[in-house]
């Protein structure tokens, strides 16, 4: 994840337009091996094993390594040696960048001197931890409901990797938004319990069918039930690992049934919209506490 805080750090200080940070993160993408196929390569874990973690990924937010050791796949020692040839620094992403010719080596290199500076994450940092999205993101609402959302983005942008492997990134202000005149879906799950949430995405049908597709597995070519179930079964594993984030801090959260409608439903008035951008185009996060 620190290749992408880089990039959005990159975006948002003009220096890299979305597109050119997209086609980056892409390139930089068919290089970077998974951990779960590096260990099978190497004959540390079967396919099987593997697929056993990505399940339990489904279900709580943890990294590959961390599950794989504790279900005794893996010890430390090799976890930090996949990582380390997994490159988790940002030096694939530099060189991606620079092969592309969208800045200067020198000027990437003064650029990632900069950041690790600002953001204390100097060489060494542990690039496994979360990154601190409200640093690049002020997220403007009210204090308790700036955690939980703050939370909730941060773990929406990890789930689009793990379960979708999509490159995604915060758009900075100036680019468009979603047209409410554009054809497309809101898909929405809402959260009860302890505390009560409204979530959902807002997508034009060019990215609903590549999200559902990526989930599904198959490649999906009409908006139908099953590309929407697709993308609401997405928002609901989603969702699941968000509330075992909750019970993790003591907070009891369940969910109701997932919900699509056209654009142009209606929508309860205080909900913050976060527009993310991807490879196949833009979404909207939906998000409020109730």
């Amino acid at each position: 994840m620190l290749n992408q805080f880089f990039g959005h750090y990159l975006l948002n200080r003009g220096l890299l337009a979305s597109e050119e940070l997209c086609n980056a993160i892409r390139q930089e993408k068919q290089v970077k091996v998974k951990l779960g196929t590096l260990a099978v390569n190497q004959g540390l874990m079967t396919a099987a094993q593997v697929e056993e973690v990505h399940a339990l990924q489904q279900r709580c937010d943890q990294l590959f390594g961390k599950l794989a050791v504790e279900m005794g796949y893996l010890n430390q020692e090799e976890v930090e040696q996949l990582l380390a040839q997994q490159q988790e620094e940002p030096l694939a992403l530099l060189q991606a960048i620079s092969d592309q010719g969208y800045l200067p080596l020198a000027k990437l290199e003064q650029a990632l001197r900069e950041f690790r500076s600002e953001y204390g994450m100097e060489p060494g940092y542990d690039a496994t931890l979360p990154y601190p999205l409200h640093l690049l993101f002020p997220f403007l609402v009210e204090e308790d409901a700036a955690i939980y959302l703050e939370a909730y983005v941060g773990l929406l942008l990890r789930n689009m990797e793990r379960f979708l492997d999509v490159p995604s990134y915060l758009p900075c202000e100036e680019e468009t938004k979603l047209s409410v005149n554009s054809a497309g879906y809101v898909v929405t799950q809402k959260i009860y319990g302890d505390k009560s949430f409204f979530t959902g995405l807002r997508l034009r049908e060019k990215a609903l069918l590549e999200l559902a597709s990526r989930f599904y597995g198959e490649q999906l070519n009409k908006v139908d039930e099953l590309a929407l179930d697709c993308v609401g079964e997405f928002l609901n594993v989603h969702n699941g690992v968000f509330c075992g984030l909750l019970s993790g801090k003591g907070v009891w959260a369940d969910l109701e049934a997932q919900q699509a409608n056209p654009f142009g439903c209606e929508l309860q008035s205080r909900i913050y919209r976060l527009d993310i951008g991807t490879s196949f185009g833009p979404l909207e996060m939906l998000f409020a506490v109730q």
